[in-house]
């Protein structure tokens, strides 16, 4: 609902892509600046005191923003300012996230724990995007920020009283050199060197870059599609990203009946590389509402596995105490693009029109999913479990 209500506000209040564009370049640059530190917090801290902190700052977080908004009205900057910490915290909140589950499940039950818990957080999201669309409309933006307050303080009381994952390797710092900024260099520097030495899960980051590249320079523009190429409103908004969050739960849940995992890079660069690729260019050739929402929920089933299969799969190689460095880089190599992306979406979207930017990116994503095809460590990548004894020396 956060989301939906932050790009509408300021689509509504400034009627500019640039405007949209900016703050979406904050939110990256947020996350690129606190992905890193991040990483190394999640392999030295108690994971269950993270996510309570995350939760509880971006709770304050949107608290903070309706009282200033109620008392003086939209200012873009003061947005800006918002918007940069409460991504900085968000990407605190994935690290850990994505890092404690196979504390909390057995490692036969990973993959469908994944599917579950990217379904019932799809679920709610489709309903959230649903519901904020009426809710601009019946009680106005600021309403979607109350409720994010709430929901954010909400979850951290539950992560208080139900999360109790088992301890991990490294949650505390072993000796002195690993103490401070220069130990947070060292983790790393050695959490670098046993990523460069999974060529495939390499690879696998590397064509993230990619891929994000292009859903950055046309999805972070999805409202200015909705309001200047389909005609809709906030509810044809919201419902794009809510049959979004209804295909990913599809996609997220199918992962646990097939043996996807034995062909983690195949699904990876098929599905979350070709078919977004193909959708991303229907939108831009058949700008309807129907085709937007058909396009949305397919590509939420394609993104949904893919994602399923790339989790588990890292989860499963991933030393416990590499984890949160591990989702760190990849986040870093998987964002980077993003400014630049969004920038170029922009100027995209100014130039040649919002449906021409779906095009062009639709098309070269299509060209990046056959180069990375071609790459045979991340073409044969196995996400199975297997002995990864030498990473966990690595790691101590």
């Amino acid at each position: 609902m956060a989301n939906v209500c932050v790009a509408w506000l300021v689509f509504t209040s400034t009627h500019s892509a640039i405007d949209v564009g900016i703050v979406a370049i904050a939110e990256s640059i947020a996350t690129l600046a606190a992905s890193l530190p991040a990483g190394t917090l999640v392999d030295r801290f108690s994971r269950r005191a993270l996510l309570f902190i995350s939760h509880t700052i971006q709770g304050l977080t949107f608290a903070l923003l309706v009282v200033l908004l109620t008392l003086q009205g939209f200012h873009l900057n003061l947005l800006i300012a918002f918007v940069l910490a409460w991504s900085a915290t968000a990407e605190l909140y994935r690290s850990t996230s994505l890092s404690v589950l196979p504390e909390l499940v057995d490692a036969s039950d990973l993959v469908n724990a994944n599917g579950i818990d990217r379904a019932s957080t799809s679920i709610a999201a489709a309903l959230s995007s649903a519901g904020a669309g009426g809710l601009i409309v019946l009680l106005g933006v600021s309403f979607g920020f109350v409720y994010s307050a709430a929901a954010y303080a909400f979850a951290a009381f539950l992560v208080a009283i139900l999360v109790r994952p088992r301890p991990h390797r490294g949650t505390e710092p072993d000796s002195e050199t690993r103490t401070g900024l220069r130990g947070m260099a060292h983790d790393m520097r050695v959490g670098f060197r046993w990523l460069l030495g999974e060529k495939g899960l390499w690879e696998l980051s590397l064509s993230a870059t990619a891929f994000n590249f292009l859903f950055g320079a046309t999805w972070a523009f999805l409202v200015v599609y909705v309001g200047s190429v389909v005609k809709g409103g906030a509810v044809v908004f919201g419902g794009i990203l809510a049959a979004y969050a209804v295909g990913d739960v599809i996609g997220s849940l199918l992962v646990g009946t097939t043996r996807a995992l034995s062909f983690a890079g195949k699904v990876w660069v098929i599905l979350y590389g070709g078919v977004s690729g193909v959708l991303l260019l229907a939108l831009g050739l058949f700008p309807t509402p129907i085709v937007a929402i058909t396009s949305g929920l397919l590509m939420g089933v394609a993104v949904g596995f893919s994602a399923n299969v790339w989790l588990s799969s890292v989860q499963n190689i991933a030393p416990a105490g590499m984890r949160g460095r591990y989702f760190a880089i990849d986040g870093v190599l998987s964002f980077v693009a993003g400014p630049p992306a969004i920038a170029v979406g922009a100027l995209l979207a100014e130039g040649v029109g919002v449906a021409a930017a779906f095009e062009i990116a639709g098309i070269t994503m299509l060209i990046f999913a056959l180069v990375f095809g071609l790459m045979k460590s991340l073409w044969t990548l196995d996400g199975r479990s297997r002995d990864a004894g030498s990473a966990e020396r690595l790691c101590n």
